[in-house]
């Protein structure tokens, strides 16, 4: 694969980079762990939409010592998909797409802990 393509492209805050797979395929996954635990409640995706919405349905995972774990499913991101979902604390985070419309991009990839910011508990 092209590097200008790989997954950090989805973490770097810039709109017009995203992360690829190889144009064949249509079930992929793309994460990030992390180097000590941290609590999320909520996902932010993106697609570049000006190349079309083509994720149809995906489910965001988290590792639970080892293990894969799903948290919420759904269906479509097109320009801006924000998923919540009960607080976890977690050493990694991943987008599984289970379904694509041709091969899977995503420009942003953004997770939150809006528990911390509301006041909710979990």
């Amino acid at each position: 694969g092209d590097l200008r393509f790989a997954p950090p492209a989805a973490f770097d805050d810039r709109a017009e980079t995203y992360w690829a797979t190889d144009d064949s395929t249509r079930v992929a996954w793309v994460g990030i762990t992390f180097p000590r635990t941290e609590r999320i409640s909520c996902a932010v995706f993106r697609e570049p939409i000006v190349l079309g919405q083509r994720i149809a349905s995906f489910v965001v995972e988290v590792v639970d010592e080892k293990s894969w774990r799903p948290v919420i499913t759904g269906t479509t991101i097109g320009n801006k998909r924000i998923v919540t979902f009960p607080s976890v604390e977690t050493q990694g985070i991943r987008l599984r797409i289970l379904e694509a419309r041709g091969c899977p991009l995503l420009s942003s990839f953004e997770l939150y802990n809006i528990d911390a910011v509301s006041g909710r508990r979990p």
